[in-house]
């Protein structure tokens, strides 16, 4: 008896039982097992000895499983919920349990898996391109392992569904891979045409099930685009946006659903629009179409902030080949139009999977911003945007990106320079447009073995071009600069919308509404003969004008209504965000102990004219605290130039404070 208790007590030091976690409302966590609990306490064995926990001041306790093993070889799972008279009390499932300690051998906490880390769509992009790859070395148990990698993440990914259906069928496992198959249906895989010509599910031909699945394809066809339109629908209403207002129309020709609140006009014209527009895309760029259904969600402008964040007005996600588009009066104003840009990655990604390649993002980018502002009138015939005047403005500024190193980027560090990277990217094709050689380029780049060498298409511009690709970009910045930015209506004033009411916020000084005599805390009621009670309103109409146009503008002010005329200018506003000015101090600094030391000071800089010298330790930089080389650098980024600092140092046992004034970091 003696020995087993004290084989129990060896148990509490371990640590192991220490699994309980409790955390209290002031913000105190402890670790242990519960000896005890009431209504009023709970008392947990910790590592320190016993604790005594008020019941009301629990926030949160989360109970750990415990297997504890018996003197018999027998063994129970369950919560630790007290001891008493020698024995261990347990929850096992719904029932309580105890057991004498004298029999319990060892206990220990149930270790639960972690969740597989959640692929992002990159990852699963990648993940999909690696199974294609198995397929082709015949590594099918692989395979199948990659598809559940991504069905760990996404479990409705009707590819991967497919794809872990083809690899049991080439692993002569037939109940499963029927199972996987009539799942990837359900989810949306419903290309009957390929499934009956692919070799990869040749031995499932004869099954039952398999005839079955083809004897029902146009039920479950329907059903998988049923299925798909509820979950996006789903996902609007957890946003809280009036679900039941959109509705769905599938297009089963072109593999199209549409789910959107528009009339059945306006639902007709983009129809015919994104139609025509696959149509010429098919026949001229790319070869192949969408195996599975595209969901077209285009959110109506009084969701989109529910939708969109960050300023982004639209995305396509290929894991759910769906994509999220609004039709904002801004789009017109900027002559872009997001339905197409988003469209466009749909029609690139399907036949980007169907080749089995990835193409570099200035290329995915570089084609949906080329075609987002386009004339198509029976075809698709790029013009230009505000991106040129991003694009100019950085070639004058000296801050456009080499060739070389574009088509090199990432996705992360593309979007780390969005607004100089679309725009750039867009017009290194516009330019390959303007030559005629978009469609050579396209193919020469994608063909099997070019790829395989090529992933960043440079060669392929050199090979299209004929020349080295310096050559093609020295050129190409001749060309921007000799282009015409189309002229962007511009009225100049800042709004905010109250109630129905729209109201000026701030007149732009010099701008045409200040020459027409608008005013702050003006509302605007009126412009061009169309009422005007929102943002969007304002946008539209004035979208619809062209610089130089005159505009009637009906104002309240107080209590007087006033009609003014204004004479629409041109956006000056959309070149390439200037960097950030750096602040220059003037120290070499270094780590000692908890200490930053100045190492040197440079001649003519700040921190000479204040008096620093090499030797003294930094002890605050503008009023923080600086005990690392981080730190001190953090501080200094943060700063702007011209800003007076006060600067405390330490030499010996004598302390300081300097003020200076922070110049500029020049080149």
């Amino acid at each position: 008896m003696r020995r087993s208790l004290l084989a129990i007590l060896l148990l509490c030091t371990t640590g192991l039982l220490w699994a309980d976690s409790l955390e209290t409302k002031t913000g105190d966590r402890f670790k242990g097992r519960v000896v005890r609990e009431s209504k009023e306490q709970v008392v947990v064995r910790t590592e320190y000895g016993e604790l005594t926990i008020p019941r009301e001041r629990v926030k949160k306790h989360v109970r750990a499983t415990y297997v504890v093993k018996l003197a018999d070889g027998s063994q129970l799972e369950g919560q630790a919920t007290g001891e008493a008279e020698g024995k261990l009390l347990l929850k096992v499932g719904k029932e309580d349990r105890s057991v004498v300690l004298a029999d319990v051998k060892s206990i220990a906490e149930k270790k639960t898996p972690p969740r597989p880390k959640k692929l992002n769509p990159r990852q699963i992009i990648e993940t999909h391109q690696r199974v294609l790859q198995r397929f082709k070395e015949k590594k099918y148990p692989e395979a199948l392992a990659d598809c559940k990698k991504i069905l760990a993440s996404e479990p409705e990914d009707n590819t991967a569904l497919y794809n872990a259906a083809c690899a049991l069928a080439r692993m002569s496992k037939t109940p499963e891979a029927l199972d996987y198959l009539r799942k990837a249906v359900l989810a949306g895989f419903v290309n009957f045409a390929h499934i009956e010509s692919d070799g990869d599910l040749e031995s499932l031909r004869e099954a039952p099930a398999f005839k079955e699945l083809f004897a029902k394809k146009d039920h479950y066809t329907e059903q998988a685009a049923a299925r798909a339109v509820e979950r996006i629908t789903e996902s609007l209403a957890k946003r809280g946006i009036d679900a039941k207002s959109y509705k769905s129309v599938f297009d089963k020709e072109r593999n199209f659903v549409y789910l959107h609140a528009k009339s059945d006009a306006e639902l007709a014209e983009l129809r015919r629009g994104l139609e025509a527009y696959a149509d010429f895309q098919w026949r001229t760029l790319f070869q192949n179409k969408p195996k599975r259904p595209l969901y077209i969600v285009v959110v109506r402008t009084q969701d989109v902030r529910k939708v969109f964040r960050g300023g982004a007005l639209g995305w396509y996600n290929p894991a759910a080949s769906a994509l999220f588009c609004s039709d904002m009066p801004v789009h017109k104003l900027l002559r872009t139009d997001v339905v197409i840009h988003e469209f466009t990655h749909a029609l690139h990604f399907a036949d980007m999977m169907a080749r089995h390649q990835r193409h570099p993002i200035w290329l995915i980018e570089g084609l949906a911003t080329l075609f987002e502002a386009s004339d198509r009138n029976g075809g698709a015939t790029p013009r230009h945007s505000y991106r040129l005047h991003v694009v100019q403005e950085a070639l004058r500024q000296g801050r456009a990106l080499p060739w070389k190193a574009m088509m090199g980027l990432d996705q992360m560090r593309f979007l780390r320079q969005a607004q100089l990277a679309y725009a750039q990217a867009r017009y290194m094709l516009f330019y390959m447009h303007e030559k005629g050689l978009l469609k050579r380029f396209y193919d020469e780049y994608t063909a099997k073995g070019n790829y395989a060498q090529d992933r960043t298409a440079m060669a392929a511009f050199e090979v299209v071009f004929g020349r080295p690709i310096e050559v093609v970009e020295r050129d190409w910045k001749q060309w921007v600069l000799a282009q015409k930015v189309p002229p962007i209506p511009f009225l100049g004033v800042q709004t905010r919308e109250k109630g129905k009411r729209l109201e000026v916020m701030q007149v732009v000084n010099g701008s045409p509404a200040k020459k027409a005599g608008l005013e702050k805390g003006d509302v605007i009621t009126g412009l061009s003969g169309r009422a005007i009670d929102s943002q969007s309103d304002l946008m539209e109409v004035i979208g619809n004008c062209e610089a130089g146009d005159e505009v009637e503008v009906k104002v309240t002010r107080g209590d007087k209504k006033l009609t003014l005329t204004a004479k629409l200018g041109t956006r000056t506003d959309i070149g390439p965000r200037p960097a950030r000015r750096a602040a220059y101090l003037g120290l070499t600094v270094a780590q000692k102990d908890k200490q930053v030391v100045v190492q040197q000071v440079a001649k003519g800089s700040p921190a000479e004219k204040a008096g620093l010298k090499p030797g003294a330790a930094i002890v605050e930089f503008d009023g923080k605290k600086v005990e690392s080389v981080r730190q001190y650098f953090a501080a200094l980024r943060a700063a702007k130039p011209g800003k007076k600092v006060a600067i405390k140092t330490r030499e010996g046992e004598q302390t300081r404070t300097v003020s200076v004034t922070l110049a500029e970091l020049t080149k």
